[in-house]
C-alpha cells in the first residue's frame, strides 16, 4: 500500500463529485501448500501430535488422511505491479490475506493478479462499489466477467472500494469497524480454500499516514479468524489426496472419518496453539478484530 496514497476526484455511486485519497493495494492469489501445525505438536498440552488422540485425528498423516500440510491458495501482497517482490506480514495472519485498510470517504484501488491454476476473485463487505467493482459471481443479468468475478490465471482485474459513512464508525463506535473480503467465484468453495482477508473501515484521522500509516490510537490491530475450515469443500481436495494418500484410487471420499479428518478447527489456519507472534507490550493498548465464518459445528 502507498502510505500517503494519492487524491482521486471521481464521480462515483451517484454521490455528488467529490476527492477523495486512494489506498493502492498489489494483492495476487497464489498457490502454496500451508500447515496447520508446524510444530508437529499440542503446544497447549505440550505433547506431540502423534501421542493426543484428538490432534492425531486430524494431524496425523496416514493411509486415509492428509494429515497437517495441506494445498491451498491465498491472498499475498506486492509492493507493486509487477507482482515480484512480497510484503512480509505478521506471522500471527496466518493464511489470512493482507489487511486492507481505509478511512471513511477514501477509495481502496485493489490491483489483483490471479497467480493461481483456476479462476478466484475479490469482494469485500463493508465498502460500496459499481457492478465492475463487485468481484461476486452470481446470476444478475451483467455480461459475464464484467465485474471481476471470474479472473482467469493469469490476468488482473483492478477493482475501486469506496468508504462510506454508512459502513464507517460513528460517534459512539470504536475508531475502525471489522469486515472480510474473500473471492467470490465459487464462495463456500473459495473461502475454505484460503481466499480471505480482512478489511478495517476506521474513522478519519485515525492513522498517521504522514509516517507509518499505523494506527494513533493503538499500537496493534491484532485480526483473528475463528472457523471449522472445510478441506472437503476445498478446489485442492484432489491434489492434496494424489499428493498424500499412498493409493488414492481405493480412499472412499464419503467416509465419515477421511471426511472428518479434514475438518480443521483454527485461529488463523493455525490448530492446538500452533498460532505464534501475538506478542504486546505492558500499558500499551491494542486493538482486537474477530471474525468467524463456516457451516460446521
Amino acid at each position: 500500500m502507498h502510505l500517503a496514497g494519492m487524491w482521486w476526484c471521481v464521480f462515483y455511486l451517484n454521490v455528488a463529485f467529490t476527492c477523495a485519497m486512494m489506498r493502492e493495494y498489489y494483492i495476487a492469489a497464489k498457490e502454496i501448500y500451508w500447515d496447520y501445525a508446524p510444530s508437529g505438536r499440542n503446544l497447549i498440552k505440550n505433547i506431540s501430535i502423534s501421542d493426543d488422540e484428538q490432534a492425531i485425528l486430524t494431524l496425523q498423516r496416514g493411509p486415509e488422511r492428509i494429515g497437517r500440510i495441506y494445498k491451498k491458495a491465498v491472498y499475498i501482497q506486492y509492493t507493486d505491479g509487477s507482482f515480484t517482490q512480497e510484503i512480509p506480514k505478521d506471522p500471527w495472519l496466518g493464511y489470512l490475506g493482507p489487511t486492507m485498510k481505509a478511512e471513511v470517504h477514501d477509495v481502496i484501488a485493489v490491483y489483483f493478479k490471479n497467480l493461481a491454476s483456476r479462476p478466484y476473485s475479490m469482494h469485500p463487505h463493508g465498502v460500496f462499489y459499481s457492478k465492475a467493482s463487485e468481484g461476486a459471481n452470481y446470476p444478475d443479468g451483467q455480461e459475464f466477467g464484467s465485474k471481476g468475478e471470474f479472473v482467469l490465471p493469469g490476468q488482473t482485474h483492478t477493482y475501486h472500494w469506496v468508504v462510506r459513512d454508512e459502513t464507517s464508525p460513528g460517534s459512539d463506535d470504536p475508531n475502525c469497524f471489522t469486515w472480510i473480503y474473500h473471492s467470490h467465484v465459487n464462495e463456500p468453495k473459495d473461502v475454505n480454500s484460503g481466499l480471505i482477508g480482512a478489511l478495517l473501515t476506521c474513522r478519519k484521522d485515525a492513522h498517521n499516514y504522514n509516517r507509518t500509516a499505523e494506527r494513533q490510537d493503538v499500537g496493534e490491530d491484532f485480526i483473528l479468524m475463528f472457523t471449522i475450515v472445510d478441506e472437503n469443500n476445498s478446489w485442492y481436495l484432489e491434489d492434496n489426496i494424489r499428493e498424500t494418500i499412498a493409493d488414492p484410487r481405493s480412499l472412499d471420499r464419503s467416509d465419515l472419518h477421511f471426511q472428518r479428518s479434514n475438518f480443521k478447527t483454527s485461529i488463523n489456519g493455525y490448530m492446538y496453539g500452533n498460532l505464534p507472534g501475538l506478542n504486546m507490550c505492558s500499558e500499551v493498548n491494542v486493538s482486537w478484530h474477530i471474525f468467524g465464518l463456516g457451516s460446521e459445528l
